[in-house]
């Protein structure tokens, strides 16, 4: 038996293509509505802040014997060398901008520190960023250029201003203790020392003061400063 094809009304097929037009324009309106209320909770910051930060090594004093965490590694590990987290943050945020070096101010630090034996300046940078809460606040990031020192800074504040520290430095031990090097042993027992040494800190952070964040490898030296966006603002600082 010979099937028949589906007829459908005329008046049939516009209530349909309304009914889909309808339809259509609740979900771009449901849509719309919602990216205003997340607009909407997305709160201009109250207080701006300068943020300047000089980053550098310092030799190692044979005076210092600390030992840093070994690690027990096969030969198939030792060409494996991955990227530091620190490195592959996202950096991109409105409440962020990265000033030029003619905004420095800490010039006269910085020169002082490279007069210094056995210290030398890994980065030197400043920012404007915005007094938000440790979850919205921005990693920073330490632009060096060799892989002496990497990491992130974040500031937030909360009552008060406080910084994250996050920093990964080369160990100096580390070429020593690989394989084929004078000081080391047979691989099949060996003990490789980590490449990098994690540095972790938070500080409690107060405007205009310089603040020093010591390890016997390396250093920052970290400064706020209120930040005036408008001329006009009259807001009290936190400190």
């Amino acid at each position: 038996m010979k099937k028949q094809p589906l007829k459908f009304s005329a008046g049939l097929t516009i209530k349909s293509t309304l009914l889909l037009t309808v339809i259509c324009l609740l979900c771009l309106m449901s849509t719309a509505h919602a990216e205003t209320i997340e607009a909407e909770t997305v709160e201009e910051p109250k207080y701006w802040y300068q943020v300047e930060i000089i980053s550098f090594t310092q030799h190692k004093s044979p005076e210092v014997h600390e030992k840093w965490p070994q690690v027990v590694v096969d030969t198939a590990e030792l060409m494996y060398d991955p990227i530091q987290p620190a490195q592959q943050m996202p950096l991109e945020n409105r409440f962020v901008r990265e000033l030029g070096q003619s905004d420095l101010r800490l010039t006269k630090e910085a020169y002082s520190i490279n007069r210094r034996r056995g210290y030398r300046i890994q980065s030197h940078q400043a920012w404007v960023i915005a007094g938000q809460n440790k979850d919205q606040a921005a990693w920073l990031k330490l632009n060096n250029e060799s892989e002496a020192l990497s990491g992130k800074v974040r500031i937030y504040l909360s009552t008060y201003l406080h910084a994250n520290v996050d920093m990964q430095i080369l160990n100096p031990d580390w070429s020593a203790s690989l394989p084929g090097s004078q000081d080391a042993i047979n691989i099949a027992d060996a003990y490789i020392a980590p490449k990098f040494i994690d540095v972790k800190a938070n500080r409690r952070m107060k405007l205009e003061e310089l603040h020093y964040i010591d390890h016997p490898l390396a250093g920052l030296l970290i400064k706020i400063e209120r930040y005036e966006p408008d001329a006009d603002a009259d807001a009290e600082p936190a400190t």
